[in-house]
């Protein structure tokens, strides 16, 4: 399947600001060993059944450069790059549940993250059919204070205060996702998250002074599936 979306989300994780984009939207799969796309990155999957998946896949995370917003100013870039995830997935009819946990490799903030989510899927009406998801997140402390921490030279540069960030859970999150084939092989989609900022994160002078505990993404798109 391929296609496009355009995306309204923050412009750094704890922004209160929002910004507008576009990008490919890519899912290929081989079989039942590989697969690339937008959520879940370039990965094979070990152990493979109907009801479960077992595997491992490479994830690409943009950068946070200080001219995206404002409230950067001071911060320094965080350059994009990849982390290597080991993922397990399993459903019990329309209930699903998802564990990874992915470990940065490119060596720009060598954090390591948890995510945990529960599924559900139906059909609201013969075509239209839509997922709900909540999930959460942990990471440890390399992870967080490369995003939430504030250092002597950053707190002078910036005017926020000093800030050390430490594992934690740092989000919860909820979200809905509609398909609905429009015409032939033309699918619409729309991807609506929301998430929450906790602990640390939440309480990162960057977040709480000058952005917000909220988070809101939203992504409308059309694809075509060959």
């Amino acid at each position: 399947m391929l296609g496009g979306l355009t995306a309204v989300r923050p412009k750094y994780i704890g922004s209160d600001q929002y910004k507008v984009n576009g990008f490919p939207l890519i899912d290929i799969k081989y079989k039942n060993i590989s697969f690339l796309n937008f959520q879940e990155g370039l990965g094979i999957n070990f152990l493979y059944a109907p009801s479960f998946r077992v595997g491992i896949a490479f994830n690409y995370y943009g950068s946070r450069d200080e001219d995206d917003s404002d409230q950067l100013h001071g911060l320094l870039d965080i350059d994009a790059g990849v982390d290597l995830g080991v993922f397990g997935t399993i459903s019990f009819g329309k209930f699903s549940a998802k564990l990874k946990i992915r470990q940065d490799i490119s060596s720009n903030h060598d954090g390591l993250i948890i995510f945990g989510r529960l599924g559900y899927k139906t059909s609201l009406t013969d075509k239209l059919r839509v997922n709900i998801n909540i999930g959460a997140t942990f990471a440890n402390e390399d992870y967080m204070d490369t995003y939430f921490g504030i250092s002597n030279v950053q707190s002078l540069a910036s005017g926020l205060s000093q800030f050390n960030a430490g594992s934690s859970i740092k989000d919860f999150e909820g979200g809905l996702n509609f398909i609905y084939p429009v015409y032939k092989n033309w699918t619409a989609l729309t991807f609506t998250k929301y998430s929450r900022l906790l602990n640390d994160a939440a309480s990162s002078p960057l977040v709480k002074v000058v952005g917000s505990k909220n988070q809101l993404k939203l992504s409308l798109g059309i694809a075509y599936r060959f």
